[in-house]
């Protein structure tokens, strides 16, 4: 095989019935260019390696385009892509989630940004529901009071559109044109090797949720660009490796933990207390709210008391993982 343009990356976890698709769909839509596929799996328990090591998968993805990389635990998805960027032979690195397919022109139409807009460091796609709605990913680089309190509050409604647009960003963004971005999820993300080797990768202490962000944080912190363009498409089904993973409350106290570290990472300590202070002036009432219903006291309380040791204790929730 000649010299590989892309490396497409794919971190999995349990992901045997969603791999066949997302590799189907390389296979019906590949880059004209040399590419290869890179898959870490993080140990999963299920059939995800008998799948990737069988005439099933070479079928689809041929040997000499494939490489495969079995963790003997579950790393998290920053540290899986980590291990996939030090082998990966491409100049362009294309992560890519396992519940995610590529369509047509979406490979090519990476390749084609990054080699004609030579200040571009990474590209991210439009990112499309499997009803092809859009998945309304994108966010401002730090989180702050408003944002927070918009979002629970609906305030976006005593808002200009424009506005709303410009400092909410999320739904309220408009997704119908090229514009350099903050944030945006890493469910699809191109990224030039040059920027990956010039900031370190993942950050490891995120095992799941906040990673992207963090990632993009560092480099928006750094004035490089990521490019937003809605020309070029993927279909995501978002939370299909959550929903096998945990209960709906212990995925909202792991993304609470998650949003936390973000803070602490990318966030002055005065914005730190202030986000968490508006937090807890939405959870607070929750408890009440839902005060027939345990689980949902059981979460809000946890939110609630995360939230004041972020405030008090902050180096206290470094330690703790319940990934």
């Amino acid at each position: 095989m000649s010299a590989s343009e892309l490396s497409i990356i794919i971190v999995n976890w349990n992901g045997e019935k969603l791999l066949p698709d997302c590799l189907g769909s390389i296979a019906e839509h590949p880059p004209t260019s040399a590419y290869e596929v890179i898959v870490v799996d993080n140990a999963s328990t299920d059939q995800s390696i008998a799948w990737l090591e069988s005439d099933g998968r070479r079928q689809l993805i041929p040997d000499e385009r494939f490489r495969l990389i079995k963790n003997s635990k579950n790393l998290g998805f920053g540290a899986a892509n980590n291990i996939a960027f030090k082998v990966a032979a491409s100049p362009v690195l294309f992560l890519l989630n396992p519940d995610a397919k590529v369509l047509e022109g979406t490979c090519d139409g990476i390749l084609t940004l990054f080699a004609t807009r030579p200040e571009i460091e990474g590209v991210a796609p439009l990112i499309r529901n499997a009803d092809l709605t859009i998945q309304k990913c994108i966010r401002p680089a730090l989180p702050s009071p408003l944002t927070i309190l918009a979002e629970a509050y609906r305030l976006h409604r005593l808002m200009t559109s424009q506005f709303a647009s410009k400092v909410l960003m999320g739904p309220h963004w408009h997704y119908s044109r090229e514009e350099f971005i903050p944030l945006t999820a890493a469910a699809g993300l191109a990224l030039r090797r040059r920027l990956v080797e010039a900031i370190g990768g993942f950050d490891e202490s995120f095992h799941m949720y906040g990673e992207d962000d963090e990632l993009c944080a560092r480099i928006w912190k750094r004035g490089q660009k990521l490019l937003f363009s809605p020309s070029i498409s993927i279909v995501h089904l978002s939370g299909s490796s959550s929903k096998t993973r945990w209960t709906v409350f212990a995925k909202a106290e792991v993304q609470e933990r998650a949003f936390l570290r973000y803070q602490r990472r990318t966030c002055s300590r005065g914005r730190i207390i202030a986000n968490a202070s508006a937090r807890l002036i939405v959870v607070i009432p929750l408890l009440f709210k839902y005060v027939f219903s345990q689980d949902s006291r059981r979460m809000f309380f946890r939110m609630a008391r995360l939230n004041l040791r972020q405030i008090l204790y902050p180096a206290s929730l470094e330690t703790e993982n319940v990934n």
